[in-house]
């Protein structure tokens, strides 16, 4: 099980590679109901990639005590609603949760979630799978966001 922020799910789903991250690195992908709504943003402006996104996820929503740490998450890193949800989430139900965002992935860490770092999701994919994917991912990643991603390329090239 695996709980994606938005930038993950949204480089995946741009690079028409979600089926490869399903495939190769969980059947059961969730996203939070927060992520669902920032997905809302590109698919206003008629992007098809949320969609991909929404069809082969599942959905998960906050139950009160999790609100409450939500709450405190949020208050605590400074992050944004989707990574603060996903990592009160991934901190209550055990889930592993991933994001391109270091501070969420950080603050995810202090709470105890069970990370997995974008590098080890194209690791995996990598070694599981035909590299094409991996660069498909990547190039889209880097059209999406080239300021904080090509951190990614740089490393996927030392392995």
């Amino acid at each position: 099980m695996i709980l994606l922020d938005t930038d993950i799910a949204s480089a995946f789903a741009k690079a028409k590679c979600f089926d490869v991250l399903i495939k190769y690195i969980s059947p059961n992908v969730y996203i939070c109901k927060s992520v669902f709504e920032e997905l809302q943003v590109p698919l206003s402006f008629g992007y098809l990639f949320p969609e991909e996104i929404m069809s082969n996820t599942k959905l998960l929503f906050l139950n009160s005590e999790e609100e409450s740490l939500y709450l405190q998450i949020r208050n605590k890193y400074g992050i944004g609603r989707g990574e603060a949800e996903s990592i009160a989430l991934s901190k209550t139900r055990q889930i592993a949760f991933s994001s391109f965002d270091r501070l969420a992935l950080d603050s995810g860490f202090k709470e105890k979630c069970i990370i997995i770092p974008p590098l080890a999701i194209f690791l995996q994919i990598r070694n599981k799978s035909d590299i094409k994917n991996t660069i498909k991912i990547v190039e889209a990643i880097e059209e999406a966001d080239r300021r904080d991603m090509n951190f990614i390329k740089v490393q996927l090239e030392k392995y």
